[in-house]
């Protein structure tokens, strides 16, 4: 127990240093330079629609951990999963378990190759889920 929750503040801490804060692009309200407001992106609109279909998630939270590996944020992805590991209580909800656990694994050996974050994180998740 006591490994896994150091293997996850190392996680946190490895995410938290490599991160970098990103420079925001000064925002003016459509009403102050006159212009009508811009049309939702296409990709706002399809995120949007995604929200509908996590009400039926049988596993809450199953879906921060896919907006992290779309987001290649592998560590955080890798901890989400490890912390939803105790709440998969039922059966429908450690098949889904399983299924995420399933994706995380291949998204992370897919990325591995060229991105040194997820083979960390992929060693971790090792580490923990098989104690290698």
């Amino acid at each position: 127990m006591t490994r896994i929750l150091l293997l996850l503040l190392a996680l946190s801490l490895s995410s938290v240093t490599g991160c970098k804060k990103q420079p925001r692009a000064k925002e003016t309200p459509p009403s102050a330079t006159g212009e009508a407001p811009s049309p939702e992106s296409p990709a706002a609109a399809s995120s949007l629609s995604s929200n509908d279909t996590t009400t039926t998630e049988k596993l809450q939270g199953a879906s921060v951990v896919r907006d992290d590996l779309k987001n290649k944020n592998y560590a955080k992805a890798v901890e989400g999963l490890l912390v939803l590991r105790g709440f998969a209580v039922n059966d429908e909800q450690k098949i889904e378990h399983r299924e995420l656990t399933s994706e995380v694994v291949q998204a992370l050996a897919a990325a591995a190759p060229t991105d040194p974050n997820a083979a960390k994180a992929r060693a971790a998740l090792n580490a923990t889920l098989y104690g290698r």
